[in-house]
């Protein structure tokens, strides 16, 4: 929520929308007023969907809202807010069955599998295939919540492990 896409009022006259769309993204801060894109994406969505049900309830009181909470309280009434289960479908991505990955693991033969799932991801991607240097993958924001701060304090470690 916080990340929000705040910009100048002025930057919506060279995104070529039409001018009823301007209300929609205008934002009234304290200080002034500018163009908020999330507010934007939560004003005309069918649906908001959050990474769980009390992440969905939390939004929608401060200071988890982060100045959106009356817009999200106001969508939540209306049936548009909902969370799902934060998770994923173990069936679905399971080392073992899993058909895209190169080789198949388990808890028997998971240093082969992982070792071959390297070299291929190394080769796919241009980068030196080499068993010994580190591959680390990340999929989130760059931000502390997300817990990049803590991969960043271990990358010391593991090159050198």
């Amino acid at each position: 929520m916080r990340h929000q896409g705040v910009e100048s009022i002025e930057l919506f006259e060279k995104l070529g929308l039409p001018d009823h769309y301007k209300s929609i993204l205008e934002y009234i801060y304290p200080d002034s007023t500018g163009m908020n894109l999330l507010k934007g994406g939560l004003v005309t969505a069918d649906k908001l969907i959050t990474v769980s049900s009390s992440y969905a309830q939390e939004i929608q009181q401060q200071p988890h809202g982060w100045g959106l909470e009356g817009l999200l309280s106001l969508r939540g009434s209306e049936g548009a807010l909902t969370g799902i289960v934060n998770g994923i479908d173990t069936d679905e991505w399971n080392p073992s069955s899993d058909r895209f990955l190169p080789k198949q693991y388990g808890l028997s033969n998971f240093s082969l599998g992982k070792s071959v799932c390297k070299e291929s991801l190394q080769k796919r991607f241009g980068l030196d295939v080499d068993p010994s240097l580190v591959l680390v993958g990340f999929i989130g924001r760059l931000d502390e919540q997300k817990g990049v701060d803590v991969l960043l304090q271990a990358i010391p470690w593991m090159v050198h492990e």
